[in-house]
């Protein structure tokens, strides 16, 4: 077609094609970008911007395309680009997009592409925060150790702190809070504290004893390295020399401590780019603020792009997740390809969450969607329980049967090892421990490090081959049967157990059939409760940033979990909790099925209007066939 022909926004979207094939040659890819896209691709890199993404705008590809435009004709050989984001999957995409953009792999040192903490501890906190931390090092290292949050290492005993003495005893461990950029006191996850002055001063010195012993959290790492950038000008000219550029993907995810290191960094001259969408932003556990980091552009001065086509869902599910978070102008999906529902609502009492991943299995193979990537989502990992729990069967041996077989299981998918481990490390932690361990590491007990238990568990898991089988030679077991053959297998795993707190007589007595299923075969009992093999089930946070088929959103039954309701989600559109929501809703390419208990008229009716369209819950299995 020729120039004279073309419309104002063809000929503009040709000529910055233009500029990008002088950079990186004709590609089919290049050839596929928006407008929109191609606007913040050939941006100049030394004006500063937020790039505003609606979901599936493919900000990924955006990102890598930047990366290797710039890259393509760089020409400091001690000075470059670093582009950050917050997982390794993330990062590892962006640099593999870059590098095939780039054809010459152009992306590669001095630029860095990451994570933002791997940046942070490889060029401010390792390097140089030993001497803001008063730490001496050992025969010439300085390397600082960092110490989980929820480490239980027994010489963490050396840094707690008594806050309180008897009759109200409170003892706070070192790892279990942090220092932000203004000296004051904060709690992991948000727990909330009421603390004095004497209290403060107490847990402030005892940090600083930590930090002068050569040891931090990731949090505290954040803390020292905004400390050195402050108070240490030859460092932050280093770095900001170092990397002039940074763009950070996922912005919405920025904690607050991590904005103060960026305006550190910004005041010196360092050039940001952020790319994101703060509608997606559900980390308030670890005090994130979207209307902070909106602030924060805003102030910046930050030029604003947007990316407003939505190239993985329909448009009824895009004009679905705008209602969500209260946006006017829905972004453009695609073309819905059938006349079948996209946004589909149905009505689930109690009683019947079980039989769940059964219906939305036996749904999408009426829609000839492949189950492979679909997923049901929910809020909490306690609804996640009952869903994969579907049986009434409540016993040790039950649950270690199920590990067993869940870890021997021929797919070996990720869900099913991690459901394993929970499985058995809530088990042993019941059988050694009385059921005192940390719930979010598989129950640790005290007594141990997150990893050493969990290498523990992994080691019986490895053993259990044979009794996953549920057969002796070639004859199926009973519960009784098997009972017997699991205590002799355990008794030596048990005995090696440090500091339990009953012996192996007394624990093995709790190794027993489930109620009345003494004599029913263990491998009866286990296919008629295991949950649907075939579909993922996991929560709203494990699939952020992924692209789906098909989404099953399941509400909770009521309000007591705050997030997880229905009504949480529609209730006010500016809170985290329609934003987990959108996060969620905003996954499916084609299909959104949302799991409701039992509606009145007037809830039914608000959850319609924001795009839902009620369905009966499809009948028993009996009835499909």
């Amino acid at each position: 077609m020729s120039q004279e022909n073309l419309t104002d926004e063809e000929r503009k979207r040709q000529e910055l094609l233009d500029k990008l094939y002088q950079k990186l040659g004709r590609d089919e890819y290049i050839e596929k970008l928006s407008l929109e896209q191609l606007e913040f691709i050939v941006n100049p890199i030394t004006n500063s911007s937020f790039l505003n993404s609606c979901p599936g705008s493919g900000k990924t590809e955006v990102v890598g395309f930047k990366a290797a435009y710039e890259a393509s004709s760089w020409e400091s050989p001690y000075s470059g680009i670093a582009i950050l984001s917050f997982t390794k999957n993330a990062a590892s995409e962006i640099w593999k997009r870059a590098n095939k953009y780039s054809k010459q792999k152009a992306v590669q040192f001095p630029h860095f592409v990451g994570t933002l903490d791997s940046w942070l501890h490889q060029y401010v906190f390792q390097p140089f925060c030993y001497s803001v931390m008063d730490y001496e090092g050992k025969d010439g290292d300085t390397s600082v150790n960092i110490i989980d949050s929820d480490s239980n290492s027994p010489f963490l005993e050396n840094y707690k702190s008594v806050i309180s003495y008897q009759p109200n005893y409170q003892e706070v461990k070192v790892n279990e809070y942090y220092i932000d950029s203004d000296d004051s006191i904060k709690f992991n996850r948000n727990r909330g504290s009421n603390l004095d002055s004497d209290q403060k001063a107490i847990l402030f010195e005892n940090k600083l004893k930590f930090a002068r012993s050569g040891f931090a959290t990731y949090q505290d790492a954040e803390y020292w390295s905004y400390k050195i950038l402050n108070e240490n000008e030859m460092v932050l000219d280093l770095i900001s020399k170092r990397f002039p550029y940074i763009i950070i993907d996922e912005c919405q995810d920025l904690a607050p401590s991590r904005l103060d290191v960026i305006e550190t960094l910004q005041d010196k001259g360092v050039v940001f780019h952020f790319v994101g969408d703060i509608n997606q932003s559900i980390y308030d556990f670890i005090d994130v603020d979207p209307s902070q980091i909106q602030d924060f552009i805003i102030n910046s001065g930050m030029r604003e792009m947007k990316l407003t086509k939505n190239f993985r869902s329909n448009q009824e599910i895009a004009n679905l997740c705008a209602r969500l978070v209260g946006i006017q102008d829905s972004p453009e999906g695609r073309a819905t390809t059938s006349n079948a529902v996209s946004c589909v609502l149905w009505e689930c009492p109690s009683d019947q969450l079980h039989v769940l991943p059964s219906h939305f299995e036996w749904y999408l193979n009426s829609k000839n969607i492949e189950c492979g990537n679909c997923s049901i989502l929910v809020r909490g990992k306690s609804l996640l329980n009952k869903l994969k729990n579907t049986t009434p069967l409540k016993s040790i041996s039950f649950d270690i049967a199920k590990a067993f077989f869940l870890w021997n299981s021929e797919s070996r998918k990720t869900e099913y090892i991690t459901d394993a481990l929970e499985l058995l490390g809530r088990s042993m932690c019941n059988l050694a421990y009385k059921g005192r361990g940390n719930h979010q590491n598989q129950h640790c007990p005290e007594s141990f490090e997150h990893i050493d238990w969990r290498i523990f568990l992994s080691n019986i898991l490895n053993s259990s081959k044979d009794l996953a089988t549920f057969k002796n030679e070639d004859r199926p077991q009973t519960w009784s049967q098997w009972c017997g053959s699991l205590k002799i297998f355990l008794e030596a795993y048990f005995l090696n157990l440090p500091d339990t707190y009953v012996g192996w007589n007394e624990a093995k007595r709790k190794i027993k059939a489930p109620s009345r299923k003494a004599n029913e075969l263990v491998s009866n009992s286990l296919s008629s409760s295991t949950y649907s093999t075939n579909i993922r089930m996991t929560t709203i946070h494990d699939v952020k940033g992924e692209t789906l088929d098909a989404v099953m959103l399941i509400s909770n039954q009521d309000r007591r979990s705050r997030g997880g309701h229905f009504e949480d989600w529609v209730e006010d559109p500016t809170s985290e909790y329609a934003r987990f929501a959108y996060v969620a809703c905003s996954r499916p390419r084609d299909l959104l099925i949302v799991v409701a208990p039992t509606l009145s008229e007037l809830q039914k009716t608000k959850l319609e209007n924001i795009g839902l369209v009620s369905e009966e819950l499809p009948g028993t299995l009996s009835q499909w066939f």
